[in-house]
Formats: structure tokens, C-alpha cells, sequence
């Protein structure tokens, strides 16, 4: 395919397609002949390759741009390609592009393209300069320069694409200008700003890029100064959890949605620090930890004592995982056994702003034929206060319908973990994303029968 495109682009000065009588093709550069092979360089693998001359049924040239032909010429190359053709049928896309090549050689009109070429550009001047007239000029005169064949409009198609070009990037910068010079950029105008600096930066000369840059990273920051702006007047209002909560979110949104380099992030990063400490000093019976959980010392207790049930990094859920709260369970839950239920107390503690258009369920996780199954607890109304929630989870390998529990070294279980979907999603398919690590509930093994002996030779007045 890449090929096919480099000869339509006249990417490549002189190319043949070399046909074997064994119908193999070969797409040839600086091609050869002597009295026993042909010589070539393979324009896909650039090893210099020979045939036997025996092997060769024809060789075929395409069009060089820059070259002008007779009508005799082009006419006796349309044959060859017929002829060809006719032994080697299945080879439709070859065909197809030799064939509008010396076609187009034979019918073009220098002064019909120049045409086109003027007309592309007199649309381009009077239209509105967006990008998406800007990439219909740049079709239009790539069509004329796959129709000119020989090349005859070179010098007129190349000054067209560059006036295009300069027309577009002097309206893109003076646009982008106008856009991030108002006091407060809006996250709309943001989206225009990113759009039209990237779709400019792909043709931008150097000079043009620095300053479609320059303007991308002043909007960039000052979606970043305006978030922090956002973030410190929750705290001004009161350095409470949940006015924390709201100000981390909306820097976890910036870093998520406006730093786009490293110096952006570690911006965002040390600002987050920043508030999380200036709440931390109002907030003496909690500590915030590294990924900005507020934890009472029970909390830390509790995490300690069942630090057995984590399951780790590496423990499959199913489903996409982004962490935005962490599942503490009283205590360490003591095996399931089959038929009965276990009741965990647990906590749940948020680092970010709970949307409130949200469903929550806690996933309880199995197997079933060596892939993840899944079913879920819903939780009716989840409430909050300081990010913070306990409830009563009740569990048994029921749930499962018919999945079994994981299983590995250490014997077999269920995961749990917290996820949510969008308010009345429906159930199929499944809408639920993992929000919580995981937990490990242990399951214990089915009892094991008496061996059919010690049945038979049991007291029938003994009691099992």
C-alpha cells in the first residue's frame, strides 16, 4: 500500500514494476538488463536484487515527474500495460495506478490545472480561513498534483500550497492571539485554542510553529491559574474535607485536561501538595496520605490489621481501573464457607469529589473458565460526608451465580472492590468502572466426605 501511494505522490523519481512469468511482482528502482539478468534495486526491502532474464516477462515503466512525453510514447506504454494485463490479470491495484498515470500524461492540459490550481487558491481568499477550509484547499491541490502527471505545474502548485499555507497560519496566530488575550479563557475557547494549534502544527514552518506554540502553553497556563484560582477559594471559604475534596478534584481535572508537559504537571503536582498541607494544618485528627486519602489513626489501624486481604496491583478485576477511593474493612473477615453469609463493616474514603450522578455497587469477583466473572452488590444511597461512608456488606459465594471462587497458592477467595456507573445506565453491557483496589475475602475449601469404608463400617447409633 505504501508503494502504491509513493508512486501516485511521485514520491519516488523513476520507478518499474517488474512481472516474472511465475506472476511475482517487484517494484524496481535504477533497473538494469544484461545479456543473462536483470538488475534492480527492490524499492521495498533497498537490496540491490537480480533476475534471470529467463524469468522476466515485462518490465514497466511509470510516469516520471518532470518528464514530457509524445503521444506516441504514452500511447505505446498504455499498450504494453494492456498486454501485460492480459497474462497477469489479478493484479488489479497495479494496473489501475499504471493505467491513470499514462492516461492522465496522455490528456493533460497544463492550462486546465493551472486553472484549478488559481481557482483553489481565489476560494481559499475569499472563504473564512478555518481548518477545515484549509485542509479542503490542501485535497484540491493534491488532486491537481496527482493529475499532473508529468509535472508540467510544479512551480505554479508548489507557490499555491505555500500561499495557502501562509494565508492560514497568519489567520491561525492572530486568532489564537485573540482568543487567550481575554482575562478569563473559558473551557470552550480552550478546545478551540488546542484544536487549531495542532491542526496548524502539522504544516507550520519553524518560525510559524514557535508562535502557534508559545500561544498553545500561555492558554495551557492560564487554565492552570485559573484552576488554582478555582481550588484556593474552596479553602478561603473554609478548610474543611469536603471543601478540600472539591479543590483537589478540580486540580486533578486541570492536571488531567491542561498539563501536557512535564513542567505542567509538576505545577499542578506542587500545588496539590500545597493545599493538602495548608488543610492538613486545620485538620489535626486526620493525615493525608500520599495519594491524598484523609486517614483518622483508626483508619490506619484498620488498614494495618487486614493488610492481609489487599490484594495487590496485579490482582485482575475485569474492567478498567482508576482510583478514586480506598475500601477499609473493620477487621479481617474470617473464611466463607458454603450456604452462609458474612457481614463486613466497612469504610469507604474518597481523594477526589464523588459525582453525584453516579450508581455505586461494590464488584465481587470470581472465575469462570479461566476468566474473570463479576457480579454486584448495589448500593442503594451511598451518603457522604468528608469523602467518607461506612456500611454493611454482605457476603456469600452465592453472589457468584455459578462462577467459582479465584484460587492460588495461598488457597481460594473472592475480590471486592467499589465501582460505580453513570445514574440509570442500563445493565447490558456492562457499564461498571473499578474505582476501589481490591480486596481479598478468604473462601474456605468444601468439606471433605467421609471415604466409603469408614461409612460402612460406622455405628448406625453413633453420631456423625
Amino acid at each position: 500500500m505504501m508503494m502504491l501511494w509513493a508512486l501516485a505522490t511521485g514520491a519516488f523519481a523513476s520507478v518499474e514494476l517488474i512481472l516474472t512469468k511465475d506472476n511475482r511482482t517487484f517494484w524496481a528502482e535504477n533497473t538494469r538488463t544484461n545479456e543473462t539478468d536483470v538488475l534492480f534495486v527492490d524499492n521495498e526491502s533497498k537490496a540491490e536484487t537480480n533476475l534471470p532474464l529467463k524469468e522476466v516477462d515485462f518490465i514497466l515503466p511509470t510516469v516520471q515527474k518532470g518528464k514530457t512525453y509524445t503521444e506516441e510514447e504514452v500511447k505505446a506504454n498504455l499498450k504494453k500495460i494492456a498486454d501485460a494485463q492480459t497474462g497477469h490479470g489479478k493484479f488489479i491495484k497495479q494496473w489501475k495506478l499504471l493505467q491513470d498515470q499514462w492516461q492522465a500524461a496522455l490528456r493533460t492540459d497544463s492550462s486546465e490545472l493551472t486553472g484549478k490550481i488559481d481557482a483553489a487558491v481565489a476560494k481559499f481568499k475569499a472563504g473564512y480561513k478555518d481548518s477545515r477550509a484549509y485542509r479542503d484547499a490542501l485535497l484540491t491541490l493534491g488532486m491537481v498534483g496527482f493529475k499532473d502527471a508529468t509535472g508540467t505545474c510544479k512551480g505554479p502548485l508548489d507557490d499555491a500550497i505555500a500561499t495557502v499555507q501562509e494565508l492560514y497560519m497568519g489567520v491561525s496566530i492572530r486568532q489564537l492571539e485573540s482568543l487567550i488575550s481575554v482575562e478569563k479563557l473559558t473551557v470552550e475557547d480552550y478546545g478551540k485554542v488546542k484544536t487549531l494549534s495542532l491542526t496548524a502544527l502539522r504544516r507550520a514552518p519553524d518560525d510559524d510553529a514557535k508562535k502557534i506554540k508559545m500561544a498553545y502553553a500561555k492558554a495551557r497556563a492560564k487554565m492552570i491559574g485559573q484552576g488554582e484560582t478555582e481550588a484556593r477559594g474552596f479553602l478561603a471559604a473554609g478548610k474543611n474535607l469536603n471543601n478540600y475534596l472539591k479543590s483537589r478534584t478540580v486540580l486533578l481535572g486541570v492536571g488531567e485536561e491542561f498539563a501536557a508537559t512535564a513542567d505542567e504537571r509538576a505545577t499542578v503536582a506542587k500545588i496539590l501538595v500545597d493545599i493538602t498541607q495548608t488543610v492538613q494544618k486545620a485538620q489535626r485528627n486526620v493525615e493525608f496520605d500520599e495519594k491524598g486519602y484523609a486517614l483518622s489513626k483508626k483508619d490506619r489501624e484498620r488498614i494495618e490489621a487486614t493488610k492481609s486481604c489487599s490484594a495487590g496491583p496485579d490482582a485482575k478485576v475485569g474492567a478498567s481501573f482508576r482510583e478514586e477511593c480506598i475500601m477499609i474493612l473493620h477487621q479481617a473477615p474470617p473464611a466463607l464457607t458454603n450456604g452462609s453469609t458474612v457481614t463486613l463493616t466497612t469504610t469507604l474514603i474518597f481523594n477526589r469529589l464523588s459525582d453525584a450522578k453516579r450508581d455505586y455497587a461494590v464488584a465481587v469477583i470470581g472465575k469462570k473458565d479461566d476468566a474473570v466473572a463479576r457480579s454486584y452488590i448495589k448500593i442503594p444511597k451511598l451518603v457522604l460526608s468528608g469523602g467518607r461512608s461506612d456500611f454493611l456488606l454482605p457476603l456469600n459465594t452465592a453472589i457468584l451465580k455459578g462462577a467459582e471462587p479465584c484460587q492460588d497458592e495461598e488457597g481460594s477467595f473472592l475480590l471486592v472492590c467499589l465501582v460505580f456507573r453513570p445514574a440509570g445506565a442500563p445493565d447490558d453491557p456492562d457499564p461498571w468502572k473499578t474505582i476501589s483496589a481490591p480486596q481479598r475475602i478468604p473462601v474456605a475449601p468444601p468439606p471433605v466426605a467421609d471415604p466409603p469404608t469408614a461409612q460402612a463400617n460406622r455405628n448406625p447409633n453413633q453420631r456423625s
